[in-house]
């Protein structure tokens, strides 16, 4: 639309400059914005139009604008401390009145989002509750629910699990009310709401919502809603055992980083990634990363750092530098504690006890875990423990003689045994155990069906069946589909 406009009204009308800029950091197109920006200030007049206090509030509310743009785009880049102090700056400078309403809702919105980055939970929710209360008294329905769903994560973040479902739920209750189901902002609702499901280990629904918000995302062109989403959906993948799914997933979210020029974001997947190599258990691909990296156990670190580090000791941990790790451990503990970071807490303590069990020191894991368990339990946390394999599994298994939580511990090891791989007899020629989803996919090569076929009966894409496939002869050392199905029989794999 704005293309579509004469050139003399573009590139000397301001609002629709300011337009302009709202479309290109809404959008993720943050190279052109730059300098976008400071044509703006260039044809805003340094003065009001007028005398009058209206053209001076005009005046006002588009140069608040301006800050407020560039505190979106600042966020974007990861840039968080520039982003909550544009933030600042236009709150404080921005008049009050009906005419400014919208402001005073997106300027906190996006402040909210930049105490997300930063870790503070309580100062997070704070703003993404003025913001809502605004738009809601405005009746600005899409505000209101963008608001409403990044509040969820806010509780999500403070181990409010059920408060966070609660919130989603709201947002697409009123988003039917409005008729607003399929608006793109409705995106950030469906893949919070995959957060908690995942969690409780309802896979199924989880994912229907990661596709909803995926299709939503695409829609409105929102990379905030795609990037979350293609994250939550590569975890559900790898909870259903499909790493190699996962790790595709997760170059998809790379390239769209990558297009847009989000560094924050970029930076964010690389120890995603190495998260899902770990899982896959290629262990010298994770150690490679850490050392690359430069990263130490010691380093001093900030929040938005604290990915990196948190799979820098997962990476420890694997490689059995188990001392390193239990340090690093320590100090990110001591953080989120302070900060009120339950969620992130809660996993830190499972992989500290984790450790801990590595070291024959049982007594202590079992202190840790008990922990872990009493914070977790009363919000349901499942997925947290599972994903740990065996090693939960025995851990959970003697904090049940013990005592410990004893009715929780038990839905937990229900469900872990729930998504235990089958174990392979002791005359398996196997090195390496087939996960459930190759096993999925063997079954059906050995009922004939074609890699196509396969795709559209798991609903995957082809080029994950074919590296199931490739995986799957490795494994049976086979070469063909024929010798695959026979080599399974002879294994009792079907």
């Amino acid at each position: 639309w704005l293309d579509a406009l004469p050139d003399e009204i573009v590139t000397t009308w301001p609002w629709a400059n300011i337009y302009r800029g709202w479309a290109l950091a809404l959008s993720g197109q943050l190279d052109p914005l730059e300098p976008h920006l400071q044509h703006i200030e260039e044809i805003l007049p340094p003065v009001p139009f007028h005398s009058d206090m209206m053209d001076e509030l005009h005046m006002q509310v588009m140069q608040c604008s301006v800050l407020a743009i560039r505190a979106w785009a600042s966020r974007l880049r990861g840039d968080v401390p520039s982003s909550i102090e544009f933030s600042h700056q236009a709150l404080e400078r921005l008049p009050e009145g009906s005419k400014t309403w919208r402001l005073r809702a997106v300027v906190p919105l996006n402040l909210g989002l930049a105490y997300w980055l930063s870790g503070d939970a309580a100062a997070m929710a704070e703003a993404l509750t003025k913001a809502t209360e605004v738009s809601q008294s405005e009746g600005d329905i899409q505000l209101a629910l963008v608001a409403l769903s990044i509040l969820g994560q806010a509780y999500e973040m403070q181990g409010k699990l059920h408060q966070a479902a609660d919130t989603y739920r709201q947002v697409l209750h009123m988003a039917d009310e409005h008729g607003a189901r399929k608006a793109p902002f409705v995106g950030l609702a469906h893949v919070g709401l995959a957060g908690p499901l995942l969690e409780w280990n309802d896979l199924e629904s989880a994912m229907k919502h990661v596709h909803k918000a995926v299709e939503l995302g695409e829609r409105g062109g929102t990379v905030d809603t795609l990037q979350g989403a293609y994250q939550t959906m590569s975890m559900v993948l790898q909870a259903q055992g499909d790493i190699a799914g996962a790790l595709e997933v997760v170059q998809k979210a790379k390239e769209l980083a990558h297009r847009y020029g989000l560094t924050q974001m970029v930076a964010q997947l690389g120890p995603f990634e190495m998260r899902l190599r770990l899982a896959q258990g290629d262990v010298a691909a994770a150690s490679r990363w850490a050392d690359e990296s430069g990263l130490n156990a010691d380093d001093e670190f900030d929040y938005s750092e604290r990915n990196l580090y948190t799979t820098l000791a997962r990476v420890l941990a694997a490689g059995s530098r188990h001392e390193e790790a239990l340090r690093l451990l320590a100090r990110l503990q001591e953080t989120d504690r302070a900060g009120g970071r339950i969620n992130h807490l809660i996993r830190l303590l499972v992989m500290q006890a984790l450790i801990l069990a590595a070291q024959s020191e049982i007594e202590q894991a079992l202190s840790v875990l008990e922990e872990a368990l009493s914070l977790s339990e009363p919000e349901g946390y499942v997925w947290t423990f599972v994903k740990e394999g065996e090693p939960m599994r025995a851990l959970l298994a003697k904090a049940a003689t013990n005592g410990i939580a004893a009715g929780y511990v038990a839905r937990l090891l229900a469900a872990s045994e729930g998504q235990a791989a089958p174990s392979l007899p002791p005359s398996s020629a196997l090195v390496e155990p087939l996960s459930d989803r190759e096993l999925e996919v063997l079954r059906l090569i050995a009922d004939g069906l074609s890699n196509q076929e396969i795709a559209d009966r798991l609903v995957i894409a082809l080029s994950t069946v074919k590296s199931h496939v490739n995986h799957i002869y490795g494994k049976l050392d086979v070469r063909n589909r024929t010798q695959a199905a026979k080599q399974a029989r002879e294994l009792n794999l079907l």
